[in-house]
């Protein structure tokens, strides 16, 4: 979710697995629905980008070894 919007983004971003309210001139990411840490401009898109790719990565491996005990 990403909402700019610090009203109602908090309470919209405590249901994504990664989170963004903007607020100049830091912005609040969530994390599993949590306040994670605040972010400039400057660092936002990276520090996006790697926090959903890492999230990613994560439920891919839990689906990979999901599969292999199944079998």
């Amino acid at each position: 979710a990403i909402i700019g919007c610090i009203v109602n983004g908090p309470g919209e971003a405590r249901e994504a697995d990664v989170g963004l309210t903007g607020a100049s001139p830091k912005n609040l990411i969530y994390s599993d629905g949590s306040p994670d840490h605040k972010i400039t401009n400057e660092n936002l898109l990276d520090d996006l980008e790697r926090m959903i790719r890492s999230k990613v990565a994560a439920k891919l491996e839990l689906e990979r070894e999901a599969q292999e005990k199944s079998v």
